[in-house]
């Protein structure tokens, strides 16, 4: 996979990087800090670089990425992004999950759930399907880091 940085005209990337201000989990989806949540995200071009959790209000408004691996907070993460990027998608699969359904990212949470495509903004596309009431990784494939209706 090549390194692709988050430019103006650049909307996807395989293995960037953003320094992550909270603890990830692998396959775990983080918003970029556009909204200037954070105190280290001073600037716009500042918050473009932190990675901050899902909140409602980002999952409607933000750019949300997916981390590759557990990373302690503050330290460097690479992420994945963009429209048909292939992840490894941290799930919560309560509610049965089948290849080709759509998942959405969930307030305050780092996996994807099953979403209604018809009333739901959503991210990705399951690529498997997982049935075990926990959570746990399936391969999707990111409709778009801004969410689709």
């Amino acid at each position: 996979m090549s390194r692709i940085t988050l430019t103006d005209d650049h909307l996807s990337g395989c293995g960037d990087t953003r320094t992550a201000r909270v603890a990830t989990v692998r396959g775990g989806i983080y918003a970029v800090d556009l909204h200037q949540s954070d105190a280290a995200s001073t600037t716009v071009a500042k918050g473009t670089e932190n990675l901050v959790p899902v909140t409602t209000a980002l999952i409607a408004t933000g750019f949300l990425l997916v981390a590759d691996a557990i990373v302690a907070d503050n330290a460097a993460a690479n992420v994945n992004f963009g429209i048909g990027v292939e992840v490894n998608l941290l799930v919560e699969s309560t509610t049965d999950i089948a290849k080709g359904d759509a998942l959405k990212a969930v307030n305050a949470q780092a996996y994807a759930v099953k979403a209604t495509p018809a009333t739901d903004r959503y991210h990705f596309i399951a690529l498997e399907a997982r049935t075990a009431n926990d959570t746990g990784i399936i391969k999707a494939v990111m409709v778009s880091p801004f969410g689709a209706f």
